[in-house]
């Protein structure tokens, strides 16, 4: 409840409840280690690693559209209505995704939600590369493309921590829609050429990006969003 100063003007205690929840009132809404007021190198590096995650997931999207006819000889695909379904099931679990990794990376920090979602996407690149059977094949793109939602959904919020300028904001959410139209372009190329001998090898290829990705995304120092003055439940 706010109290009155010797004036009689009322002034706010340092945590008011609002519903059930608890407030904190923050004394200083610019703090030095806050992520606008990091170094401009810290904040490229923030940017690139936010390109190479959606270039990585992005790529991964349309990959097996480069190898049907693999895939079909593979699995004994018979039927012309599943070969577009690899792609279609990652595009579901592209949906999917943001409902889980979004709050998480609101509640818990952007990185939290990044390295949760590419360790699913690394994982089940892997099973797509050993799996046995078409359903299974399907089931694991499914859960590849839940986890290849995050850098498309999580990587806005992060250059809005870094850029409240949004003139650099732009240009950075610029070359992040730049990746996310190549990737989708080179996926079909990579699989292409790679799939001519084994349809396994285009997942191979992916799963080494994403390996040789971690160190970038392990070593991205912590995001989170600004504390809110005011949350109405």
């Amino acid at each position: 409840m706010p109290t009155r100063n010797a004036l009689g003007v009322e002034e706010a205690l340092p945590e008011e409840k609002i519903g059930v929840r608890t407030v904190p009132c923050v004394s200083d809404p610019n703090p030095p280690n806050h992520a606008a007021n990091w170094s401009t190198g810290k904040k490229l590096y923030v940017v690139i690693t936010g390109l190479v995650l959606n270039f990585n997931t992005t790529l991964s999207s349309s990959l097996p559209s480069g190898s049907i006819d693999s895939l079909n000889e593979a699995f004994h695909v018979t039927q012309r209505q599943q070969e577009a379904l690899p792609v279609a099931i990652f595009l579901v679990g592209y949906v999917v995704g943001p409902l889980l990794f979004g709050p998480i990376s609101e509640h818990f920090g952007r990185k939290a939600g990044l390295v949760l979602a590419f360790g699913l996407y690394t994982l089940f690149t892997l099973a797509c590369c050993v799996a046995p059977t078409w359903p299974s094949l399907l089931f694991f793109r499914f859960l590849v493309g839940c986890g290849a939602s995050a850098p498309q959904t999580v990587t806005g919020g992060m250059y809005s921590d870094i850029y409240p300028n949004l003139l650099y904001r732009g240009r950075a959410v610029t070359m992040l829609g730049l990746t996310s139209n190549v990737g989708p372009l080179v996926g079909p190329v990579v699989a292409g050429f790679s799939s001519t001998r084994d349809w396994r090898w285009m997942f191979w290829i992916t799963l080494v990006m994403a390996v040789v990705t971690w160190p970038l995304l392990l070593l991205m120092p912590g995001l989170h969003p600004t504390p809110l003055l005011v949350f109405m439940l």
